[in-house]
């Protein structure tokens, strides 16, 4: 190998040394601090995490409810909100029926008894069912909206929506669509 080939090997060497001591070397130590920082707020602001919890309360119309979850946790920076994964709430109705609902998550105020149920939400009465990726149970202003994907079956009828919202004070339900698209019913007699 020539002279002139290891100069330039080396010459090139160098400016990759210098570019990484100097440039690339401090960004990684900078995403790897950052991160640091990121982890140690979050450790910072969750104070508690439970397993198997489940609490219990009453609705605006006065029908009894317990929700349960696999994993909970409690954050410092808001107490009265519980955060679940794995959900799974009874809702008893003052007709006896009983009507379960299944989340991956939710979002419980324990203070206004409001319930923010999100992805995998299925609703089970025994007779019918609903599936949506979002369930908001508004106990404070007497209120559920059920969005995103909304599919109901009750034996051979089936209905297919973007959203239902149901004002339970004045008995109103509205079906719709975030489109101009029609929503979907099909009834068997």
């Amino acid at each position: 190998m020539s002279s002139n080939k290891k100069q330039l090997i080396l010459f090139f060497a160098g400016i990759f040394l210098v570019i990484v001591t100097y440039i690339i070397y401090p960004r990684i130590g900078e995403e790897t601090r950052n991160q640091y920082l990121v982890d140690q707020q979050k450790s910072d602001s969750s104070d508690t995490i439970f397993e198997n919890i489940t609490y219990e309360g009453f609705d605006g119309n006065g029908n009894r409810f317990e929700i349960g979850s696999k994993i909970a946790e409690i954050k410092s920076d808001n107490p009265d909100i519980t955060y679940m994964e794995t959900v799974d709430a009874y809702f008893y109705l003052k007709d006896s029926r009983v009507v379960r609902v299944k989340s991956l998550f939710a979002t419980y105020n324990r203070e206004t008894n409001d319930i923010f149920f999100k992805d995998e939400v299925m609703i089970d009465d025994g007779e019918s069912q609903l599936f949506s990726d979002n369930l908001d149970i508004v106990t404070s202003s007497n209120f559920v909206k059920v969005y995103n994907s909304v599919r109901f079956s009750e034996n051979a009828n089936w209905m297919v929506a973007d959203q239902i919202s149901i004002d339970l004070s004045k008995k109103i339900s509205t079906i719709s669509m975030y489109t101009d698209e029609q929503v979907k019913i099909k009834l068997k007699k």
